[in-house]
Order: C-alpha cells, then structure tokens, then sequence
C-alpha cells in the first residue's frame, strides 16, 4: 500500500515579548516527529521585542509579511502555510497573514503564500487587545502615555484594547473572512484556564467563523502556554495542543455561535450631558420603531467643557469607541452601522473615521460638531467609510462657535467649527441645517430626535424648522480665532510680570483663572 508523502509545510512561529524562541524547542521538537510535519520546514521568527520597545505593531508585522515571502521564494513553494503565534505573536501573524492576502489594501500587492495558508494556531494572542480593566499594569501604563506623548512611541501603546493597530486588525481580518467562506483557513486559540490576560470573549471575531476555535489548556497561564517542560502533564498538554496542528479540523476544541443585530447605531453624547439625556431618549425610541436595529450608547459618563478643553481628556474615549465598534461588527460581520453624534461624540467619530481606514457607516447625524471646517471628508469617501451625511447646527452654540474657534486659533487643529460654518469639502453626500434657534442642544430636542433616527437607520430625510444666523454672534467667532493666540500670549505675559513684581496680584490672577477652569468643568 502506498503511503501519501507529507506535504512540504511552511510552520512560521512568532513568540511573544523577551526573546522567548528558545523556550518553543521542546514542543517543535515534539511536533516535528509527527508524520504530517515530517517535511515541514521551520521558520523560527526572532523579532527581538521587549516590554519597551519602540515601533509600529503594523510595520513589524509587514516585516514578518515579506520575511515569508522570502522564503517561500528562497527555500519553496510549499504545499501550505502553517502559522503560530504567541500572545504579541499572534496578532503580529494576523496581521501579516492579512498583508499577505492584500486584505483591506487594494494598493499592496499579495504575497502568493497568502493564499496557501491553511492553518493558524494562536497561543494565547491578544486578539482584542491588552485589556486596561483586566491588568493594573497595563492601566497605569496606558493612564503615564496618555500624558506623556513620548511614551505612545513605545510598541506597547498600539497593543491597547481599542488601539488602532489592534481595530483595525479586527475589522479587516473579520471583512476578510467573512468573503472567504470554504475557502477560509482553520484558526485556533489556544487559551490557558490561569491567564490573566486574555479572556475566551476577546477572540469572538474569531470564533464568528465556522474555521474558528477554542481550546481550553487546564493549568497553564498565559507566558507559559506552550511549554511542555513546565507543565505537570506534558502528555495531556501536548495531546491539546497536537489537536489544534493535526486533521481537518480539532476535534477537542469549540466553537461558539456568535449573533448580532443585521443594523447597529452608536448614539454618542458630548458635553454637558450624560447617557440619560436625550441619549436614552434616542435609543429607547429606536428600540421601539425599529426591531432588528440595536443603538449602542457611550460607556462614559458626564462630560465637561473642561475636558474637552484639555486635548488629552477629550480623547479619553476613543479607545472605547473603536473597540465598541470592532465588538459589533464581530457579532456580525454583515451588519450595517450608523451614527448619531453630539459634541465630542462627533469629535470621536471623526478621529476614528481617520485613524481606522476598515471602519464604514452608512449615514451619520452630527450634532453641534466640532470638527474642522476643513475635515478631509475626501478620503473617508475615497475609503468608502461614509456613504451620507446630515449636520445640525445652532445660531447661538457657543462651545462650537466660540469656545472651538478660540482652540482653533492658539493651534489646536483636530478640533474646529464644522458644526457652526459647516464644511468645506463636499466629497460626501450631505445635508445641512442651520441654524437652529437655541444652544449647543438645540437639536436634540425632542420632537427632532426621530428624524434624526429616521434618517441614520432608514435614509429619509425630514428638515426641521431653522431661522437664521445671529450675525453678532458669528462675529465674534470668527473675531476670537484671530485674537485667541494675541489673548492667550498677554494672559502668560501678564502673569509672568505679576509673579515677578507682584505677587499678590499673581495669586488673584491665578484664582481667577481657577474659577474659570472651575466653571467649564461644571458647563
């Protein structure tokens, strides 16, 4: 009887952080005797990260893209490609898999081996990201580089829960998958029942899939998974782990069904309010009108001017934002998303529209918005990320008239007064309503909020009743950008020359300026 040679196999291996490839010489050793990797060749990864290392998650990830490339070119083609990666590893194999596919880059293109990957194992990989609630470490970490820029360069910063490198990721590799259908590899996630870094419900983007799944490995933790030499039963762990690289398909793994709603609908408030304004309001009348339409509402509570004044706090969130996203879309890859925004919760739509190049929404509400007047709605068009637009704005909305403009005028440009003179670019379709009679809420009444919901979950459009611009408010929004930078330079001056020749005025400065600060905290 003639017995099938073993296909010539491809095993990429990628560890996690501290130089740990040495520790993986037992289990490859133990791997490498079975008969389907007789032929395999071993490529062992040695990416020589640490915990403070400097670099782009993405960039190193196409680094290990080409790396294979090499090889299958040098040493192949090979019958398949099998992938391994641990904890880091494994979403740096993700990604690099989906470089190699060209997946959500149409300007890239694919590496051959791409298409001849037929397998994925992932060691305790950080698929959603390094979670702030579950680690202490991880949250203090993450609360120092929010403050201080110079530590976001660290490689750890993209590895965060909500990150952009890790969304992204997400949202690409469940796009792609969703297109593959039988064509799509076996992915499994391995996971020990004592890790404390990563929990089975952080891989549902994975286990959405009928190729995804799950292996519990009892008594192991998450730096020593894979480590035969340190388990109290190599044989059982082996066993476990022999099933995710060996047959069509594991046979002592899971894989859960995983439903999401066909249409989903952020509902984000900004300043001044909380989500038991008109954010429940909102969402309970979409609850109502509409059945397979869920409306997502912020996991923040009461925000400030203040806050949003100081550029770090106003993009506490977005992190938040992006992984609430990146949940949604896991549940069901063929869901619809939409987005009704007040405030700074336009200011994270906007931020995560640039940052995320995966994430798509069919039409967005924008309520008092502060984005630029010159936001590059072009390339969110180019990206197919936004298909239609309403924006609505107010004659006398003073955070965005005057309290933007004079941000904008000392050199904050992320932020600006979209939501007061609209925008500039014209690339997506829009429609646009000002001015409302009334504040920075004016819009949100609510006799208005369903045809806000009307138009984000249906496409119909109802114009409200405007009157028109306060022209003396006007004026002096566009007087304070010119004069914020003149202002902001006499206040340091004037308090520079009072602390050096008078120091009890200083104080009184100092204590008006408190009282300031102390009243857009509670505005």
């Amino acid at each position: 009887m003639n017995v099938a040679p073993a296909p010539r196999r491809l095993v990429v291996v990628v560890p996690s952080l501290r130089r740990a490839l040495a520790t993986w010489g037992p289990l490859i050793d133990r791997l490498s005797k079975e008969p389907e990797f007789a032929n395999a060749e071993w490529l062992r990864w040695d990416h020589h990260l640490h915990t403070l290392s400097r670099g782009s998650p993405a960039a190193l990830a196409n680094e290990l893209a080409a790396l294979v490339n090499q090889t299958w070119v040098a040493q192949g083609p090979f019958d398949d490609v099998v992938l391994v990666g641990h904890s880091v590893g494994g979403v740096l194999a993700r990604q690099a898999y989906l470089r190699a596919c060209g997946a959500g880059n149409s300007s890239v293109e694919p590496y051959d081996w791409g298409r001849r990957v037929s397998r994925i194992v992932l060691f305790a990989s950080i698929n959603r990201g390094l979670s702030l609630a579950r680690h202490r470490t991880v949250r203090w970490s993450a609360m120092f580089a929010r403050f201080l820029p110079p530590l976001r360069r660290f490689f750890g910063w993209e590895l965060l829960c909500g990150s952009d490198f890790i969304t992204n990721l997400r949202i690409e590799w469940i796009r792609h998958f969703a297109g593959l259908r039988d064509d799509a590899p076996l992915v499994v996630q391995l996971l020990g029942t004592r890790d404390d870094f990563v929990a089975r419900d952080d891989s549902i983007d994975i286990e959405q899939f009928k190729c995804g799944y799950y292996t519990e490995v009892p008594g192991a933790d998450h730096g020593t998974l894979h480590r035969l030499d340190l388990a109290s039963d190599p044989d059982g762990r082996y066993a476990l782990i022999r099933d995710a690289f060996v047959g069509d398909r594991p046979k002592r793994a899971e894989n859960i069904a995983v439903q999401g709603p066909e249409q989903v609908v952020f509902v984000l408030h900004g300043i001044r309010a909380n989500s038991k304004t008109w954010v429940k309001e909102l969402r309970d009348h979409i609850a109502r009108t509409w059945e397979r339409v869920e409306a997502i509402g912020p996991q923040y509570r009461w925000f400030s001017a203040l806050e949003f004044a100081i550029p770090v706090t106003r993009r506490r969130h977005l992190r938040w934002f992006q992984d609430a996203y990146a949940q949604a879309l896991a549940r069901n890859p063929r869901a619809r998303f939409s987005f009704i925004g007040h405030s700074n919760g336009t200011y994270l739509f906007g931020e995560s529209l640039h940052a995320i190049p995966g994430m798509r929404f069919e039409r967005a509400a924008l309520v008092g918005t502060v984005l630029p007047e010159d936001f590059d709605w072009a390339i969110c068009n180019r990206r197919s990320q936004i298909g239609e637009l309403r924006v609505d704005g107010s004659a006398l909305d003073w955070p965005v008239g005057w309290l933007c403009s004079f941000l904008r005028g000392i050199g904050m440009k992320d932020i600006g007064t979209g939501g007061f003179n609209g925008f500039v670019d014209n690339a997506v379709t829009r429609h646009d309503y000002f001015w409302y009679q009334g504040g920075h809420s004016a819009p949100l009444v609510s006799a208005n909020l369903p045809a806000l919901a009307q138009f984000v979950v249906e496409g119909e459009v109802v114009p409200p009743t405007t009157g028109g611009e306060n022209a003396g408010f006007a004026m002096v929004s566009r007087g304070l950008r010119v004069l914020a930078p003149i202002v902001t330079l006499g206040v340091i001056a004037l308090l520079v020359w009072l602390g050096l020749t008078n120091f009890s005025a200083f104080l009184i400065a100092v204590a008006v300026l408190a009282g300031v600060a102390l009243l857009l905290a509670f505005m």
